[in-house]
């Protein structure tokens, strides 16, 4: 049906119908535009407040299903009576396209009266109506072909084809006004939104065959070179291609228990590994492929990384760690520092197996001092107990064994550590061997304080109590070796050996 407007030339009588008919043009085109290219709704306030103690309608403006609009200029009174006349808790707030002829007041004699008025007015009338459950969408007045009401048909202008629009629900509960505001707002129509300098676009919908894309958000990154920032596909899931930086927190929410299967759980997943970076990225997250040099060949394999910061030299490595808490958050579970030392808290349950890897020549690492501890004392045993006189003292290792030791009694030795190095020393560990003859009685980690020392400064003496066996021969020799190892000023192991021997007597005879 095509659509039809006046035109005009010089001379030419205008009649009313031909005004008319410009009148009726231009508001069926404006009307079409309103809803061509944005959806019904709220444009603009209309919101329920209460004054005075009357439920109130502010100012605001509509368009309805018709493309229709809606002006309220002034605030409206609904009147508490006339919500007590519903004889009902819940009101239904509406606004609905209103027309009216009227002749306004004018100077001379023109005829006047009904069919005869010179004016029309819009106006948007507050209605209310008992609470009901129907969708604010779907209007209940609405003929369903007119739900979807295209741009292309021609829109009514008569006020008897209603399209009411839902403002709220208002209730009175305990003197307090209660305004539902879960209301129909206008939408916006279209593919794209571009901002005026052009290099920002959100695209809606699918723009070329193959592609997946429900929306997107894309930046331009050169002159001819796009990237889409966000994207969402059809499928509902999420891509984020830039940087993404959280100032709150990031929470993950699944469904409610047993509302879904299992696979729809919230979790944290990295579905595409990164070759492993040449540097370090501190405090990041990430998975990595990891090649390495296995004889001729060249294995890969994966890892999730945790990096924290460096804190240097000077730093405190325990001030840049990875910490698991208790729920609480009172105490830690496990810590892993940056010195790469993982402290656990708690008490440790194993069910499998626990496999260490190879100890390397590195003085920090605890398994080293251990290995050679026993290498040690291997050899003190397999010596008979002898302690050359060429072994440096770069740690003096101070030993006095209480006398006098008898069998069948308890034995006592003091130890003290001074650091004769030419600098710090930090990690110190010490070891005893005791030997009764040639047969070792006592081998193991003593516990030293401090474990570090300024240079010339010596540890607290240290008291170690241990049991001579019934039975022992009389006169036997009895050494106590000790063994000291600490981190030097260079990062170096430094070490110094100890010793003392005595006779063991024969017990006191009972009387």
């Amino acid at each position: 049906m095509p659509l039809y407007r006046p035109l005009y030339r010089e001379s030419h009588v205008l009649r009313a119908v031909d005004l008319a008919g410009e009148q009726a043009y231009r508001i069926a085109m404006q009307r079409r535009h309103n809803i061509g290219g944005h959806g019904w709704g709220i444009v603009n306030g209309l919101g329920i407040d209460e004054a005075g103690g009357e439920v109130v309608v502010n100012p605001g403006l509509a368009v309805d299903g018709y493309g229709r609009q809606l002006v309220l200029s002034e605030a409206v009174s609904l009147g508490t009576a006339q919500l007590q006349s519903l004889e009902t808790d819940k009101a239904d707030v509406w606004l609905q396209y209103g027309l009216m002829a009227a002749t306004p007041r004018q100077r001379g004699r023109y005829a006047c009266g009904p069919m005869r008025e010179s004016r029309g007015y819009e106006e948007a009338r507050v209605l209310i109506a008992e609470a009901s459950s129907a969708d604010p969408r779907l209007p209940m007045d609405v003929p369903d072909a007119d739900l979807d009401f295209a741009a292309y048909r021609e829109p009514p202008d008569d006020p008897r084809i209603e399209w009411p629009i839902y403002l709220g629900t208002v209730s009175i509960e305990s003197g307090n006004l209660v305004v539902d505001k879960t209301r129909p707002y206008a939408t916006l129509v279209g593919r794209n939104i571009t901002t005026p300098r052009g290099d920002v676009v959100v695209r809606l919908g699918t723009s070329r065959h193959g592609d997946d894309t429900r929306a997107a958000l894309s930046i331009q990154k050169g002159k001819d070179e796009w990237v889409d920032a966000l994207r969402i596909d059809r499928r509902s899931q999420v891509y984020v291609a830039q940087d993404l930086h959280v100032e709150k927190n990031l929470e993950l929410q699944g469904p409610a228990s047993g509302a879904g299967p299992t696979s729809t759980r919230a979790r944290l997943r990295f579905a595409r590994p990164i070759d492993a970076p040449d540097k370090a990225a501190p405090w990041s997250i990430y998975r990595a492929t990891v090649r390495e040099k296995a004889g001729d060949k060249e294995v890969s394999h994966q890892q999730l990384r945790f990096e924290i910061a460096d804190p240097g030299k000077k730093g405190d490595p325990t001030r840049y760690a990875m910490c698991l808490r208790h729920a609480n958050g009172s105490k830690p579970i496990l810590t892993a520092a940056a010195d790469r030392s993982v402290t656990i808290h708690a008490e440790l349950k194993v069910t499998g197996q626990i496999i260490q890897g190879p100890i390397s020549a590195d003085p920090n690492d605890t398994r080293l001092m251990s290995k050679f501890t026993d290498q040690w004392l291997s050899g003190l045993v397999a010596g008979g107990g002898k302690i050359g006189a060429a072994v440096a003292r770069v740690l003096e290792v101070a030993v006095h064994v209480t006398t006098p030791v008898q069998v069948g009694a308890s034995a006592e030795y003091t130890v003290t550590i001074k650091n004769s190095s030419k600098g710090t020393i930090s990690n110190l560990e010490a070891y005893d061997n005791v030997l009764l003859g040639t047969t070792p009685l006592k081998r193991g980690q003593i516990g030293v304080k401090p474990s570090s020392l300024e240079k010339d400064k010596a540890t607290d003496p240290l008291k170690v109590t241990f049991p001579i066996p019934a039975g022992t021969p009389a006169k036997e020799p009895l050494t106590v070796a000790v063994l000291a190892m600490a981190i030097g000023p260079e990062q170096t192991l430094v070490c110094g050996i100890g010793a003392d021997t005595v006779t063991v007597e024969p017990s006191n005879p009972v009387s």
